[in-house]
């Protein structure tokens, strides 16, 4: 993501308007008092005696009515263990939305990115479309997650399943298991091919029906884990060790420690989602992430106010009739006329002003 030219000094606040995965701002003075790298966890001890935790690194949020997860990317904000902080810093932020201040600890908002816009009527701007580069589709690339949810009984035998960081395709099997009570002690460890024609044979098999890698697995059950089959036991017990790293990080004394629950096991709710949760069932969950890059079809706005589909792709853009620029997008503007929004305009002017200012002042000083 970009940041604009043209501000309004509102971009740094943004980041104390909101909370984690966005931003998180120190609340008073303070110091940040653990930085845990293999937890993702930093915990900030403030003048009060009040200490709080926030995670970073890769987290994965329900879109809501979108179907499906968003990829959130939090970092520190060149903060070290044992660094003092002061009310209103910035201590993580997600890099999608902002970009740190070099001057200070505060960061700024990310309106999107920046490109060239032609404003002209074609067959391609027609109704709200537009055409855009494949330079422009390329940086305008996401990473939805989806979530899939296999169910299986606490009994069950698990030959395989795809571990987090696995790549797979849509058609490859998320996990081989059979219903069976026997474990590998009773009748010996399947072979590779004997797991491969299981799963062939098996039409229970969970496939992955998207392409992507396995970021996160998560489960949910309510019997007790050593009433659970090895194999899933094992499953079960390496996730509760990545959640008791995190609660350990985080502190007893944590104000939100709430937040870094341990217990896999549930016990306040008898459904997930659609399934019913008995002390049988088991749901283990798959987080799946696609790389994906606008097409054909595809929504985008332009300015903010301008909502668009894409209806024409080209592999080179366009240029301006002298040659001096490449155009990355073409909009409509009678579009922008009808809508009776024309911020984007005196925006995108000032915006072009101030990069030929940009590029006059940077030759002066090159040529000296």
């Amino acid at each position: 993501m970009d940041q604009y030219r043209v501000k309004t000094s509102f971009e740094k606040v943004v980041a104390h308007r909101t909370r984690p995965p966005f931003a998180y701002a120190a609340e008073e003075d303070g110091v940040i008092d653990l930085i845990d790298t293999e937890a993702k966890v930093l915990r900030v001890k403030y003048k009060s005696g009040t200490i709080t935790a926030v995670n970073f690194g890769d987290e994965y949020t329900n879109n809501g009515g979108g179907g499906f997860y968003c990829t959130q990317n939090i970092v520190i904000n060149n903060f070290k263990q044992g660094d003092k902080v002061k009310k209103g810093d910035i201590i993580i932020y997600n890099e999608k939305f902002f970009t740190p201040d070099p001057y200070s600890k505060q960061v700024e908002w990310n309106f999107g990115v920046e490109a060239n816009v032609a404003c002209i009527d074609n067959n391609n701007t027609l109704d709200d479309g537009n055409a855009i580069s494949a330079s422009l589709a390329n940086k305008l690339r996401f990473n939805p997650v989806h979530v899939r949810d296999v169910v299986i009984k606490k009994t069950t035998t698990i030959h395989r399943y795809a571990a987090v960081g696995t790549i797979v395709l849509n058609t490859d099997p998320l996990m081989i298991f059979d219903q069976s009570e026997m474990d590998d002690s009773m009748f010996g460890k399947l072979d590779e091919q004997a797991v491969d024609l299981l799963a062939k044979l098996n039409r229970q098999t969970p496939k992955a029906k998207f392409s992507g890698k396995i970021v996160k697995i998560d489960v949910f059950y309510k019997c007790d884990p050593s009433e659970m089959a090895p194999g899933l036991k094992g499953i079960v017990n390496l996730i509760r060790k990545e959640k008791a790293a995190k609660a350990k990080a985080a502190s007893d004394k944590a104000s939100n420690i709430d937040s870094f629950r341990t217990d896999t096991q549930i016990k306040y709710t008898d459904r997930i989602g659609t399934t019913d949760l008995d002390d049988e069932t088991v749901i283990i969950r798959f987080y799946i992430q696609q790389d994906m890059e606008m097409d054909m079809g595809s929504k985008i706005e332009f300015g903010g106010p301008f909502k668009s589909v894409n209806a024409h792709q080209v592999e080179n853009g366009w240029l301006t009739e002298d040659g001096s620029i490449v155009i990355d997008a073409c909009f409509s503007s009678m579009g922008i006329s009808n809508r009776i929004a024309n911020s984007p305009l005196v925006t995108g002017i000032a915006a072009r002003v101030m990069e030929k200012v940009e590029k006059d002042i940077l030759d002066l000083y090159f040529k000296k």
